[in-house]
């Protein structure tokens, strides 16, 4: 009677193991074949990476954006960053880089011969895809032909829903163009760094904005080559603009002095204090420039109502742009898909005088003209009270 207990157990068990064996079957080929929609990914994404912390929190992002690219692609992708973005500050905080990711793997595909197609989602997060893409496609070899018509193509796939981001796609250019130097401490100094970059830019298009656009691109590696102490180039910590006096090309010259924000802001990290470099520029032209890119990335830190206040303390000459450069760095880093919100908000600080309010929204009325179609931009329009008819006339 024992041996036959024993028996029957063994054939229980053999049963089982069966059974174990082929439910693990079909959930491999369910799992294989399943796309997870939006929805799981933002429910996956709350729980898994949320209550991580620090590398552990990142690492998570990045195998939550290898997943979906390779399972759902690019455009999901997009909306991903989206997601992260309304889901966690954290993530807010560090999107650009992750729109990096996006572009680097977008790469990878195109250097497989495999077709990308043009996304108005590329802009979120301050068009770091466009940075990354490029990045890659110069460091890989590629012809500055070929990042020039892959720019043109997204001019042309993208004309109706976000004309800025053909001109991204050219700062992206000069971001790829630096990067290909590998190392700037073999290079030399800073002017001998950007020679070659800066000659390729001057050669790109007969369009200037393209042209100032690739060169903008090119100096906002320089300033973080400037913040980084590997590389060997040291900022004039005392005339940080010299370096953009020895750029001949003026649309080139004014994208130096705009882009040089970033080095700025982390030897003064006070808005005031940085904006005396750009008070000390004797050009008009320079001086508005150099302002209106200290406030766009300073518009990281501060609050609506401290932009207001400290545009209007400084020169008079430099208001407007001081105003601009908030509103359009609000946009740039705003909520994907909702990026003009903030800058409305600043537009509406009762604390500018009419003539500032009229300016600053009438930069923010054109910005939503060119970054969204026009069904999205009236939308937005309709709900700027005094300012709608003026908005809607834009479109």
């Amino acid at each position: 009677m024992k041996e036959k207990l024993i028996t029957f157990s063994k054939k229980n068990r053999l049963l089982i193991l069966v059974i174990l064996i082929a439910v693990f079957t079909l959930f491999l080929s369910f799992y294989k074949n399943y796309q997870p929609k939006n929805e799981t990914v933002q429910a996956f994404s709350a729980s898994a990476c949320r209550n991580l912390t620090g590398i552990y929190k990142e690492h998570c992002w990045s195998d939550l954006f290898d997943v979906v690219l390779k399972e759902q692609g690019l455009e999901a992708g997009f909306d991903l960053l989206g997601t992260l973005y309304s889901q966690d500050p954290a993530f807010a905080a560090n999107c650009h880089q992750y729109a990096h990711k996006l572009g680097e793997k977008a790469y990878s595909l195109f250097g497989e011969n495999k077709e990308i197609a043009a996304s108005a989602k590329a802009s979120y997060c301050g068009y770091g895809f466009y940075h990354a893409f490029m990045e890659k496609l110069l460091v890989s070899g590629k012809p500055i032909t070929v990042a020039k018509k892959f720019c043109y193509s997204v001019g042309q796939n993208l004309a109706s829903s976000n004309k800025l981001a053909p001109l991204a796609c050219f700062h992206g250019i000069g971001h790829g163009l630096l990067e290909d130097i590998p190392n700037p401490v073999i290079v030399g100094n800073d002017k001998t760094t950007i020679a070659k970059p800066l000659t390729l830019c001057n050669e790109i298009s007969s369009v200037e904005e393209e042209v100032s656009r690739c060169a903008s691109g090119v100096f906002n590696v320089l300033a973080i080559y400037y913040a980084n102490p590997k590389t060997g180039l040291k900022i004039n910590s005392v005339d940080p603009y010299a370096i953009c006096r020895t750029v001949s090309r003026e649309s080139m010259a004014t994208a130096c002095y705009d882009q040089m924000n970033t080095i700025i802001m982390s030897i003064t990290n006070d808005f005031l204090k940085a904006a005396t470099f750009a008070e000390n520029v004797s050009e008009d032209q320079f001086a508005q420039a150099a302002v209106h890119g200290l406030s766009s990335v300073f518009a990281k830190s501060l609050t609506t109502s401290e932009m207001a206040r400290d545009c209007q303390s400084i020169q008079s000459r430099l208001v407007n742009s001081c105003l601009e450069g908030f509103a359009l760095g609000l946009v740039e880093i705003g909520k994907p898909g909702a990026e003009h919100t903030e800058a409305i908000k600043l537009c509406g600080e009762v604390s500018l005088t009419q003539e500032a309010r009229d300016y600053c929204f009438a930069k923010v009325i054109w910005s939503i003209s060119v970054s969204y179609p026009q069904e999205e931009a009236s939308k937005i329009c309709n709900g700027l009270g005094d300012y709608k008819n003026k908005c809607l006339e834009s479109l």
